[in-house]
């Protein structure tokens, strides 16, 4: 992996030495990353508890919205558009588990959808459905 900073030390871009794909990180004026782009997918960030994806052309559009207490996200929103149809969306409830210290996420189900391990690693595919 490559990866690119800006003078003020932000991320701005990392690629992959092998794929030679890329993503690109965008920041406004205070250093908040305002948008990212991978390919033809960009997804635009409003604050902390905000953000769309939506391929540069077309649909799908995927929204995100963060539910915060005490200052940790506790759950994520995702509504999602396919065409011109309306949104469908579905609640995940974000948790520790403090005996494994990994990170869990759930849907309102408590399915098992997502684990990140205290080392950084993550299982990107549903464990459980």
């Amino acid at each position: 992996m490559r990866r690119g900073w800006d003078v003020e030390k932000h991320l701005v871009g990392v690629t992959h030495t092998v794929t030679n794909q890329t993503v690109q990180f965008y920041y406004d004026a205070s250093g908040t990353r305002v948008r990212r782009v991978q390919g033809s997918t960009a997804t635009i960030y409003a604050g902390p508890h905000f953000e769309t994806e939506q391929p540069v052309v077309g649909f799908p559009t995927i929204q995100r919205a963060y539910i915060f207490f005490g200052g940790k996200p506790i759950a994520m929103h995702t509504r999602t558009r396919r065409g011109g149809s309306a949104f469908s969306g579905e609640t995940m409830f974000i948790h520790g588990d403090h005996p494994s210290a990994s990170l869990r996420t759930c849907l309102g189900s408590a399915s098992l959808m997502t684990q990140r391990m205290d080392n950084g690693s993550a299982d990107a595919h549903p464990l459980s459905r």
